[in-house]
């Protein structure tokens, strides 16, 4: 194995994918980065069994080959490279070599035979949405996700669509998270089925799938996305790296290539895939997909089974295990009727709970929590705790009935910022006081929390 790359791209992708490497594990495979060289792409892989990352990134290719050397190592030498560009090299069986400008490292790798591969997972139910869109979603929900293991299926966040709107759902037992997006533009039959042989050719691996975009714009970078899968190539880096995806368009979204990854034929696939996904994953698995996402636009795929899922996303790869099991009924659970309703500017909301908190500790959240009473005019905000107390009003009309109810802090908090839009809705849906926050004029955010009993002192 022999090749040379940019130190920046290098960089990136090693440290993207250590993020799946496992740490002090007793499978010294599992804190390894498999290094593969192969076509005109360098590919980089960690897994712990439980989730893993590919990132593929184009290089010049003097030798093909692949190795395993230590994740943590491996990521801090490429990170303190001082030239632009890199090369790694096997000097022998039991070490590689890694250059840029005067500075040489060497590491001892590790054996490859135990490594686990990627999976090669069909082509199922393939999901196609804009990543950034898609990371913000992760973001504004996954706060709620359940830690009771008792309850598994509520220990990871429920994705469900229909190929017009995707939704992701949290449910921890006291609050419900949930935010639509509709998605027709990247899911109808009209736009960037180059997608779907892109994406076959990235679950494929050393096989090769193809298929043309008949769209232009955004159905276009999707196919080119989805073949950078394994090739390494976002809508806006298409060409000559791997994956197998031609979406042939406007503007500079192509990919074409052959893919490197797990075994498999490579064909595109048989038929339309039907755009439709049901899948709780694992909160861990949330995790790491918000930190790898790029915050900006561009084209993710998401597909998968009963048993494993996987994001291909900007020149990675990213497979889940997901839990077994039916989610929650949260359809039933956010209600449409109010016996008291506020339209708040949220930021006074947020501000005024932030301030409440302060005299509040974890303890006392538990034992005295923040009191919202709507009544008249206003909204009183009240919190006392044995380090003081504290009182705030916000000026606001109230449509229904007066009424008092006592919240975890945090949980509103949390909710509040995830919020995007600067007027927000707050209804009390029942007499004993849950509550219930969305954006003025759309439903694409819903929050629910239920009240908590108050101590008496």
């Amino acid at each position: 194995m022999d090749f040379t790359c940019s130190s920046d791209a290098l960089a990136q992708a090693v440290s993207m994918a250590q993020k799946a490497a496992a740490t002090k594990s007793p499978v010294t495979q599992l804190e390894g980065m498999r290094i593969s060289a192969i076509g005109g792409s360098a590919v980089f892989y960690c897994t712990d069994r439980e989730i893993g990352v590919e990132c593929t990134m184009k290089a010049e290719i003097n030798v093909e080959g692949e190795t395993v050397v230590n994740a943590r190592l491996i990521s801090e030498i490429v990170r303190s490279l001082p030239g632009k560009n890199a090369r790694i090299r096997m000097v022998n069986d039991v070490k590689i070599q890694v250059t840029s400008d005067d500075a040489a490292f060497e590491l001892f790798v590790i054996q490859t035979d135990a490594f686990p591969p990627f999976p090669s997972i069909d082509l199922v139910n393939e999901y196609r949405i804009d990543q950034l869109t898609f990371k913000r979603m992760l973001q504004q929900t996954a706060f709620a996700v359940g830690v009771d293991d008792t309850r598994k299926n509520l220990t990871g966040l429920f994705l469900e669509g229909d190929g017009r709107e995707l939704r992701a759902v949290a449910v921890d037992g006291f609050r419900i998270a949930l935010r639509r997006q509709e998605v027709k533009e990247w899911n109808d039959g009209g736009a960037g089925s180059g997608a779907e042989g892109g994406a076959a050719g990235s679950s494929a691996g050393s096989g090769s799938g193809s298929g043309a975009g008949s769209g232009s714009g955004d159905g276009a970078a999707v196919g080119g996305a989805a073949g950078g899968g394994a090739g390494g190539v976002t809508g806006d880096e298409a060409g000559d790296a791997s994956g197998s995806g031609t979406g042939g368009v406007t503007g500079n979204a192509s990919g074409n290539a052959s893919g490197s990854g797990a075994k498999g034929d490579g064909r595109a696939a048989r038929k339309r895939a039907s755009a439709k996904i049901s899948m709780i994953i694992p909160a861990k698995s949330i995790s790491e997909l918000v930190k790898i996402i790029p915050s900006e636009k561009g084209a993710l795929c998401l597909y998968g089974n009963r048993k494993q899922a996987v994001a291909t996303f900007a020149g990675c790869r990213m497979y889940t295990r997901v839990i077994d099991g039916e989610f929650f009924n949260y359809r039933y659970i956010l209600p449409k009727d109010y016996v008291t309703q506020m339209t708040i500017p949220k930021s006074k909301l947020q501000e005024a709970v932030e301030r409440a908190s302060v005299i509040l500790d974890v303890e006392s959240m538990r034992r005295y929590p923040v009191m919202l009473k709507a009544s008249g005019a206003t909204l009183d905000i009240r919190a006392l705790s044995d380090l003081g107390n504290v009182h705030d009003i916000i000026r606001v009309d109230v449509e229904g009935e007066d009424i008092e109810a006592a919240f975890n802090p945090k949980f509103l908090i949390e909710a509040l910022r995830a919020i995007e839009d600067e007027v927000i809705i707050v209804r009390f849906t029942t007499r004993v006081g849950q509550i219930l926050f969305m954006p003025v004029g759309h439903d694409g955010f819903a929050y629910l929390t239920l009240p908590v009993r108050v101590e008496t002192r």
